[in-house]
């Protein structure tokens, strides 16, 4: 196994979980990753180890989850399957974008769960709001915000031609002719993958009267990848693994013990 992929301890208060069977932590530059495979709904596993009641607050793709806080009591653990503010389920979605420094620095933050706690405050008490509004961004479709009409100027253009564009046959401003084709290089694609909406969730909060610190005492952070980046070690090629929870299986069973999936 190679030195930037280790399994981490048991000592961390925020687990990834599927169907409430937790899944394989690595450590992948530093940073605790977990793989998971396209339109999978999971779990977070929260835990107060503390005697004190701790309010939880959350960020996925870098985003805040909700302004309120969630609410965990002395010894108290939960399986989130929903963003708070609404019903939806957790749900990691993937998809691919061009191999370039553009690209890698637009997709930074996908696929982070970053979880804070925070200690009550004891000296005063107030209601903690419960924020019942959710604010999306719209997904939208990626659209080439350059279009080449049959005829070309030179200027503005320029770089992006002389770098993609065939021009033996192009006679205008820049080229030499009427410019017929686009002879475009293919651009390897790395998969990423963000947290999204998924299905409808039966999971219930009730509202709850408490006031925490203003600063987060400690804060745990995950990062999700998609499956296909998952390291293949030698001891991984005589091991089976559940496409849909994760969890390690005999090679024999045609379906999952965990989750009741088709292998």
């Amino acid at each position: 196994m190679s030195n930037n992929y280790l399994l981490t301890s048991d000592n961390n208060n925020v687990k990834i979980a599927v169907n409430k069977s937790l899944l394989k932590e690595y450590i992948k530059s530093n940073e605790r990753v977990v793989y998971l495979y396209d339109n999978t709904e999971f779990q977070l596993q929260l835990f107060n180890p503390f005697s004190y009641v701790i309010g939880v607050k959350i960020k996925f793709n870098d985003y805040e989850m909700s302004k309120s806080h969630l609410v965990l009591r002395p010894g108290e653990r939960i399986w989130l399957d929903r963003f708070i503010d609404n019903d939806k389920k957790l749900l990691f979605s993937t998809y691919t974008v061009d191999d370039t420094n553009e690209a890698k620095q637009a997709i930074k933050n996908n696929g982070y769960v970053e979880v804070s706690f925070y200690r009550e405050y004891k000296n005063s008490y107030a209601a903690a709001p419960y924020i019942s509004s959710w604010i999306s961004t719209p997904m939208v479709d990626p659209i080439d915000p350059i279009k080449w009409e049959t005829t070309c100027t030179s200027s503005a253009g320029d770089a992006y031609l002389q770098a993609n564009i065939n021009t033996s046959s192009c006679s205008c401003n820049y080229c030499a002719s009427s410019l017929t084709a686009m002879d475009l290089t293919a651009t390897p694609e790395i998969e990423t993958g963000r947290i999204e909406q998924g299905s409808k969730s039966n999971q219930k909060f009730i509202d709850v009267n408490y006031d925490f610190e203003s600063y987060a005492f400690a804060i745990e952070k995950i990062h999700l990848l998609p499956e296909s980046q998952r390291p293949t070690t030698a001891s991984d090629l005589n091991k089976k693994y559940c496409h849909v929870c994760g969890r390690k299986l005999n090679t024999k069973f045609k379906y999952c013990p965990f989750c009741g999936e088709k292998q």
